[in-house]
């Protein structure tokens, strides 16, 4: 009878669960796991988008290169750094961040204070066709110096009606002008009249004599997060042939890029050969 009520229990009493110290142990080496394949997972990402960046640039030569043969324009590609600010907790840190574009030739502007002017009617047909409303125009004698946006054009459908715009685009009746004569070390000057405006400008560029005229051909690209270049401001510059031209200012044959925060990231270099081949290097 007493078996029947209290029934003989046969080895160790079954367990009912974990021990606290063994839920610790578990819980430690899933973080570290976690950890560990989170830290993997960013650096792949990080050097794919590096990989990623490269190969843009990279490609971004190539075209240019193909599209001075093609249309017979020189073709400049800019890398330049720019300051960028990064919230990191409370505090706001300040890196340098690597972008570029490509720029084609589109002919000489003829420019007083914020206005481009086109005195010949081909020459205006070409600009016309190029300059749009806000877009980065650059003197490629200069491809150090500021861009200068468009804020009006004539060939710009949105402008018509805006007496605003219309008033900025007013033509001059009479412009002097100097200009270097081909083969020739003196420089020529003279008066153009009843000139139409092409363009107004953001800002002045200064000068009396026409510059070689470059318009952004393609997007502006960025490297990756803190990414910078090698140098603030550099350019490929590529002629109708195909080569490269070294006589422009900020030329340069190669430029690398690398993290502006940390020297354990990956970084790579892009160089251009005299005959206009474009090699890479991890």
């Amino acid at each position: 009878m007493i078996h029947r009520f209290f029934p003989k229990q046969y080895g160790p009493r079954a367990r009912q669960g974990f021990t606290l110290v063994e839920l610790m142990v578990v819980v430690g080496i899933v973080a570290l796991l976690i950890t560990m394949a989170a830290t993997a997972f960013g650096g792949a990402s990080r050097q794919e988008n590096v990989t990623k960046s490269r190969n843009q640039l990279r490609d971004l030569l190539l075209m240019g290169r193909q599209q001075a043969c093609v249309t017979g324009k020189s073709h400049i590609l800019v890398c330049w750094n720019v300051d960028v600010e990064t919230e990191v907790g409370s505090s706001t840190q300040t890196s340098k961040q690597g972008r570029y574009a490509l720029f084609q030739y589109v002919g000489p502007a003829w420019t007083s204070g914020k206005k481009i002017f086109a005195p010949f009617g081909v020459q205006r047909e070409t600009l016309s066709m190029s300059l749009r409303k806000n877009s980065r125009i650059l003197n490629m004698e200069k491809p150090d110096d500021s861009f200068i946006r468009v804020t009006a054009s004539t060939s710009d459908p949105t402008d018509s009606g805006n007496n605003t715009l219309d008033s900025d685009l007013t033509g001059v009746n009479e412009m002097s002008y100097s200009y270097n004569v081909a083969g020739q070390p003196q420089t020529a000057s003279g008066v153009f009249t009843s000139v139409p405006t092409v363009a107004a400008l953001r800002s002045s560029v200064g000068g009396t004599s026409p510059f070689p005229l470059g318009i952004r051909a393609t997007p502006t690209y960025s490297l990756p997060q803190n990414y910078k270049f090698s140098s603030d401001r550099a350019v490929f510059a590529f002629t109708p042939e195909g080569v490269v031209d070294t006589s422009v200012r900020g030329a340069v044959s190669k430029i690398s890029a690398s993290s502006s925060v940390s020297n354990n990231q990956p970084t790579f270099s892009v160089s251009v050969n005299s005959d206009g081949t474009v090699e890479v290097d991890d």
